[in-house]
């Protein structure tokens, strides 16, 4: 499990799923942004367009120039490694004058492949690369739209198989298999005023769906005043993993409450993990039946680990303010 955080430069750090102590692999410079994780290796995107990728065993940095050699610097969305390991897949875009292309690297070779271009700002990122397809969400580059659909791209030219339209959606989680996705959605459900406002789609997201892409969402909760996030979906789709926070804020009683905090939700039965602490859980990864979250406190940012349904245990705690987090398998 590799994650990253701490105050400043954030760490890369892995942790072991079965317990044990942290290992602080590197430090990654102010900016950069984490953009995928896999045979044990994590890709950064750095400035000046560059990609990073970093061997998670030896801490040993590769370079890979991106963009043009002059001009803007390109921004990097989204990543995935190849079934083999071998390559890696990205969007790189700028903004003025706008460009943006899906390529493909050869973390060997170091030769870089155009696979797609973009016509337009809405851009196809790879998530995941599967044997059959590249699997991730539409967005809107350089914008706060929020995902505008769920997408399944050929590996070879980077054209869409198959979509599922989530246009004011927010969050998304996605199944290993490349097939399932839970997303959260805002309905008028009474409670519009819970939300301060934009950027972004409509808050609070109070309703919680489920969708095999190419297929439309249904509907798998709808609650008003809450707002229900995904963190993680099980290889196959059929359990979720989300958090239920109160969007129209606290109340006496809601620490003991069993409709807020953290849950797990398989068909149509949702158990409650925790309750309700103030604290943000912001991501998450199934790890076989288990689940690694992210649980951002006051004080510190910890992984936390919930195995066969029950409460969490904490495998790691980094010290400091609020960090951004990514969290993957290695």
């Amino acid at each position: 499990m590799v994650g990253t955080g701490g105050s400043g430069a954030a760490e890369v750090r892995t942790v072991p799923v079965a317990g044990g102590p942290a290992h602080v692999i590197a430090s990654l410079p102010s900016g950069a942004l984490v953009l995928g994780s896999g045979f044990g290796k994590l890709a950064v995107g750095g400035g000046a367009g560059s990609l990073q990728v970093i061997d998670l065993a030896s801490g040993a940095i590769a370079s890979y120039a991106i963009g043009p050699s002059s001009g803007p610097a390109a921004t990097l969305f989204g990543g995935a490694f190849s079934p083999d390991g071998r390559r890696f897949a990205f969007v790189s875009a700028t903004s003025t004058p706008f460009s943006a292309t899906l390529q493909v690297v050869d973390l060997v070779t170091k030769a870089l492949t155009t696979v797609r271009s973009f016509s337009t700002n809405t851009l196809d990122v790879p998530q995941r690369w599967n044997p059959d397809a590249m699997v991730g969400t539409a967005i809107v580059g350089f914008a706060d739209a929020g995902p505008q659909a769920l997408v399944r791209l050929d590996p070879t030219s980077g054209a869409r198989l198959v979509s599922t339209d989530v246009k004011g959606s927010g969050a998304v989680a996605l199944s290993a298999d490349g097939v399932h996705a839970a997303v959260s959605l805002h309905n008028h459900l009474g409670d519009d005023g819970d939300s301060v406002g934009g950027p972004g789609p409509p808050q609070p997201f109070n309703t919680l769906r489920t969708a095999a892409i190419g297929s439309p969402p249904a509907d798998a909760i709808q609650e008003a005043h809450h707002q229900v996030v995904p963190l993680a979906l099980s290889a196959t789709g059929d359990t979720i993993c989300y958090t239920d926070d109160p969007a129209a804020g606290a109340f006496a009683g809601i620490s003991q409450s069993p409709s807020f905090g953290l849950f797990l939700r398989s068909g149509t039965t949702s158990t409650q993990l925790a309750h309700w602490d103030g604290s943000r859980w912001d991501r998450g990864v199934f790890v076989g039946s288990a689940v690694v979250l992210a649980n951002h406190t006051s004080a510190a940012e910890k992984l936390e680990l919930v195995s066969a349904g029950g409460a969490p245990s904490t495998l790691d705690t980094v010290s400091g303010g609020d960090q951004p987090v990514f969290l993957g398998l290695a």
